[in-house]
């Protein structure tokens, strides 16, 4: 749910709070490590993996201290809190969109060398420190081409995120570089013509790296005008997003996997209480998600296994995190059957049981 959330909303992070206060953080790059630790996205909770303590800052806190605490930390996300409750969620991407609209006028001035006249030697030092901190707090690539697309300059995430070094990316075509073939020529006809129109462009494509490899980025193009109203370079933020997409693809593919195995599938919480069952499951024995979820799963138990049996099988799992074995359980129809249990342990970066995943199979037609 806090990936869907994520994902809908388009937010590189959500906060956890408890009666408003921040308790914790969750991030892309935390779900995108997640997917690759757990067999069911469904079975982790966000309180098991979020960060904790979340930095803060106040509202009035300055510009240059908000930096100075992202880059101490060496972290991207910041909760801007007043009392103890939360208000908002300050990203580095932030900072640069912010600062977005004087940044493209300072480079625009810049390029037609006509800032000197305009501003007084101490507000041009002022604005220089202002845009060099933004700068240096942008985890995004940020270029500047000539109306031809030729690459004028770059920053230093352009060269962290493409593998082309400033000295090997001035005076190429963008499309020389980084272009992955990925996008149709409609595409990029409807690029030069929102542009070259004036208008600002924003949107997702593929591109490659030097070494050749994909990477999705969502991009944003704005047009620098000179004093005649001529358009004379574009501006290019760039953010990759690759992480975003992989972690959306490893939830979508998981969630397939779940509803479409013929083997039932169970997950509960550490108090055995069902908290997720997927559509074999109902098929299987009759109960829909609903009559089931919050229930313990001790109420369908056939009666055919003593105490002992169960103890033995609650052992094995808290040793070794596994546990398979025949069980006999009973459908909703009241038909005792027999199942082949696999019960699996999921747990958290401390180690820490978090869920329980049961996936069984009916074998009844083997006891005949």
């Amino acid at each position: 749910d806090a990936v869907a959330i994520m994902h809908q909303q388009r937010y590189s992070c959500v906060v956890i709070t408890r009666d408003s206060n921040p308790v914790g953080i969750l991030t892309e790059r935390d779900i995108v490590k997640l997917a690759f630790t757990i067999t069911d996205p469904r079975s982790v909770t966000v309180g098991s993996v979020i960060h904790a303590p979340l930095i803060t800052i106040s509202p009035d806190t300055p510009l240059p201290d908000v930096i100075a605490q992202l880059d101490a930390h060496k972290i991207h996300h910041l909760a801007v809190t007043e009392q103890g409750k939360l208000k908002g969620i300050l990203t580095r991407h932030d900072l640069v969109k912010t600062l977005h609209g004087e940044y493209v006028n300072f480079l625009s001035e810049t390029i037609q060398e006509q800032r000197s006249e305009l501003f007084h030697l101490g507000q041009k030092h002022t604005l220089f420190k202002l845009h060099d901190a933004a700068l240096k707090a942008s985890a995004n690539a940020i270029i500047i081409t000539d109306t031809n697309a030729v690459i004028q300059w770059a920053n230093p995430a352009f060269a962290m995120l493409t593998g082309y070094a400033l000295e090997e990316a001035v005076g190429k075509q963008m499309n020389e570089l980084i272009r992955s073939g990925a996008q149709s020529n409609e595409f990029y006809e409807v690029l030069w013509q929102t542009i070259l129109n004036g208008q600002m462009w924003r949107g997702e494509l593929i591109n490659k790296r030097k070494n050749g490899t994909p990477y999705y980025q969502e991009m944003t193009v704005t047009p620098v005008r000179a004093d005649g109203n001529e358009i004379t370079h574009f501006i290019a933020i760039k953010q990759d997003i690759t992480e975003r997409k992989q972690a959306e693809k490893l939830l979508r593919e998981a969630a397939a996997v779940m509803e479409n195995t013929h083997e039932g599938v169970m997950i509960t919480d550490t108090a055995s209480n069902i908290i997720a069952v997927n559509p074999a499951y109902s098929a299987i024995t009759g109960y829909s998600a609903d009559e089931v979820i919050g229930k313990n799963p001790s109420i369908f138990i056939a009666g055919r296994a003593d105490k002992l049996f169960y103890e033995k099988m609650w052992r094995n799992l808290q040793t070794n995190g596994f546990w398979q074995g025949e069980v006999w359980n009973r459908r909703k129809s009241g038909e005792v059957f027999p199942q082949l249990l696999t019960i699996s342990t999921v747990y958290d970066d401390r180690h820490e049981p978090t869920r329980y995943v049961g996936v069984f199979a009916d074998i009844s037609q083997l006891k005949k």
